[in-house]
């Protein structure tokens, strides 16, 4: 049931494929990009999902730089720290003007400073649809 909810949703992210934890766990030699914290329709708790960017020794360095500063921008995202995290995905955008990704964390934004969403927000993006 998962895959087939994350199939459904890759084109929300601007991805070509998602997976879950269990499967990034079982592809031990796998670069894996951390897209989100989803909650999909039928489930009740959160999944990290990723998407597969190659395999060790197969991606090229300046990927793998994108993919540090992008997991800055995450963390910074979901710390709340609306400014910093805003810097790091325009720089991640003039790095990769083509990945949608770095778009839709920047959109979110600016909605989430004009509505905070607390000390107990989760950081997690709710699915209704399958």
């Amino acid at each position: 049931n998962l895959a087939s909810r994350l199939e459904g949703i890759t084109k929300q992210y601007g991805v070509g494929i998602l997976v879950g934890e269990d499967t990034r766990r079982a592809v031990n030699d796998g670069v894996f990009r951390e897209v989100d914290l989803a909650r999909v329709k039928g489930k009740d708790r959160p999944v990290a999902i990723y998407e597969p960017l190659g395999f060790e020794g197969e991606v090229e360095k300046a990927r793998l730089e994108e993919l540090k500063l992008w997991q800055q921008a995450l963390k910074l995202y979901r710390a709340q720290n609306w400014d910093q995290a805003e810097l790091a995905l325009f720089n991640l955008q003039r790095m990769a003007p083509q990945d949608e990704l770095y778009a839709i964390y920047a959109k979110r934004i600016p909605a989430l400073r004009a509505h905070p969403p607390g000390a107990g927000w989760d950081g997690v993006t709710t699915f209704e649809t399958k």
